[in-house]
């Protein structure tokens, strides 16, 4: 039996956020499998509030480009400061105007294309509150909440004290919980989970992984003696994930070219070690979801960097995984949850960030020149993240679908 499904996520495609690459993911898998689906999503003023993307169509809800993180001058700063201040007693709520549009597009979407499921990734958490909001009056309908960035296991916002931030998370999250049919919850925080506190919920949960494990990125490498490119692709920030260490060893490899593509907090830091590096390090900026993938395909080695003191898994290791490169992992945190997963990765050097520059660079080196241009088998692949794709998540939603 088809179904109707409505995805709720934060930035889609062209250039969506970590959220968006997997709503797209599941996206894709949901019409494979002969079902149609919606995007509603927020979107940037320069875009169009409603467009089709490779046959699905995607709805957009604009948010003030004043509430922009990547924004950096001074009026955009004041504005998210003081938005900050007005919406505290909602925290983590950032914008009651926007939840209340999303609950309102909502409505219009499940009329016109007779949703049966909803399915809402936990970021922005905007989208979770639409689906309890929604239950309440659509009882028929099938909600699932997609726990991409758990509620309340994660690091909040610095302005507000950790056991503060806990509180009002769980204020919310319990509250969601006690309306939606489903929750789907990453791996690495089932710990978390099974706290007693969630005891009354657990018949609602199943546990997957981040849907970025796409085996069609399984392509023949490129064929190049001559240039060996390490490239990463993704959100940098000086707070939970610095790339210092990474460029202080990549200048002492010259023979290598390193490549930052995506946004960042601290542009000065990697400007400065780019104008020293003789052009072995670049910094590109953000680029499109679909350029991403063509960079990928295009390096020898993919760089990727863990969260610092944080249980998160960046999704985008699933997603460098997915290609069967070699990944060099930058870490600070010993108990980086990146580490267990990459440890079952054959083409994967783990490196300890507390160890030497000379060390570091020494055992890179010998790293590349022995890896470069090899590929972890696609069948191993699959076996080793099943979880990771987005057919194994789907199939958890339909399951309680029928």
């Amino acid at each position: 039996m088809a179904h109707n499904y409505l995805l709720l996520t934060e930035e889609y495609l062209p250039n969506p956020d970590a959220s968006g690459v997997c709503a797209h993911n599941l996206a894709k898998e949901i019409v494979h499998r002969g079902n149609t689906v919606t995007i509603l999503c927020r979107r940037k003023y320069h875009l169009p509030k409603v467009e089709t993307i490779e046959g699905v169509d995607v709805y957009g809800i604009y948010r003030t480009a004043l509430l922009d993180k990547n924004n950096r001058s001074l009026l955009p700063r004041l504005f998210r400061r003081l938005s900050f201040i007005l919406h505290l007693p909602l925290y983590p709520i950032k914008s009651l105007s926007y939840l209340v549009r999303m609950i309102q597009q909502s409505k219009r979407i499940i009329k016109q294309e007779s949703i049966d499921c909803v399915i809402a990734l936990n970021h922005p958490m905007e989208s979770c509150l639409t689906e309890a909001v929604l239950k309440r009056k659509y009882k028929d309908i099938h909600f699932c909440v997609y726990d991409v960035d758990s509620f309340s296991n994660k690091i909040g916002d610095r302005l507000i004290p950790y056991s503060i931030q806990q509180k009002l998370f769980w204020r919310w999250e319990r509250w969601v919980l006690a309306q939606v049919d489903q929750m789907i919850i990453m791996d690495n925080h089932a710990k978390h989970y099974q706290g007693d506190r969630y005891i009354q919920y657990s018949q609602k949960f199943d546990y997957a992984n981040f849907p970025t494990l796409v085996i069609e990125n399984y392509k023949n490498p490129k064929q190049d003696d001559v240039n060996t490119l390490c490239i990463h692709l993704g959100t940098l920030s000086k707070v939970y994930r610095n790339p210092e260490k990474v460029c202080e060893t990549f200048l002492r490899l010259r023979n290598y070219a390193l490549h930052f593509y995506g946004n960042t907090d601290d542009k000065e830091l990697l400007e400065r070690f780019a104008g020293t590096s003789q052009g072995t390090i670049t910094l590109h900026g953000p680029v499109s979801f679909e350029r991403g993938q063509q960079l990928l395909q295009e390096a020898d080695v993919l760089i990727s960097i863990g969260n610092a003191k944080s249980e998160m898994v960046p999704s985008k290791i699933f997603e460098y995984i997915s290609y069967g490169k070699p990944i060099l992992h930058f870490y600070s945190f010993l108990e980086d949850p990146v580490i267990s997963y990459l440890k079952h990765y054959p083409l994967a050097l783990l490196v300890n960030e507390q160890e030497s520059i000379e060390s570091i660079s020494q055992e890179i080196s010998s790293f590349i020149e022995v890896n470069r241009g090899r590929r972890v088998k696609k069948s191993e692949i699959l076996e080793k993240y099943q979880k990771n794709t987005p057919e194994f998540s789907l199939d958890l939603i339909e399951r309680r679908l029928r």
